[in-house]
């Protein structure tokens, strides 16, 4: 059995909010011997104005490709993986540029992931696919966390998930 939910909250111009576009994830108890995995994808903004923006709109479109992803594709065991698109607005902007680990939570099996998306991705046309690369990038680096700790991370179904919720073709090898 597979649970999903979708949040989304729209953030006010006082205070930093925190937009839980999906959570997708796999019930252990349906698929004995598997841990429970999530994909978190979720926005952070201080500013309204920035609900119809090109970049908030891919997010979101990306957040329910995952949701969805969950019917046809299925989910990789192991680890949660949390990433969230900090949008620069006007009452406040990230303290960094580019991506952050957010840390790892042993008990909670979860990677977190923060994205400092810059002012020009805001309004611009190509916003789904800098956001399919930063989904890449978060699968590329929590493949690169797990196997400097000697953990269990199944790079190809990530690889197969993100390319499901963002329609990208397959990496090329050439040898």
């Amino acid at each position: 059995m597979l649970i999903a939910m979708v949040f989304l909250k729209q953030a006010d111009d006082f205070g930093n909010g925190r937009v839980n576009c999906c959570s997708a994830l796999a019930n252990p108890a349906h698929n004995p011997g598997t841990t429970t995995m999530t994909f978190h994808i979720s926005i952070a903004t201080a500013s309204s104005e920035l609900s119809d923006t090109p970049i908030n709109l891919a997010i979101t479109k990306m957040a329910a490709a995952a949701l969805n992803a969950r019917r046809t594709h299925p989910l990789p065991q192991g680890p949660t993986l949390d990433i969230n698109f900090m949008l620069p607005g006007k009452l406040d902007k990230p303290d960094f540029s580019g991506m952050r680990m957010g840390g790892y939570t042993p008990e909670q099996n979860t990677l977190y992931f923060e994205k400092a998306v810059p002012e020009q991705m805001i309004y611009s046309q190509r916003a789904d696919e800098f956001v399919s690369l930063v989904l890449q990038d978060v699968v590329a680096n929590a493949h690169a966390f797990f196997s400097s700790s000697q953990q269990q991370f199944n790079l190809l179904d990530w690889e197969l998930l993100v390319q499901h919720i963002t329609g990208s073709a397959p990496p090329v090898i050439t040898v």
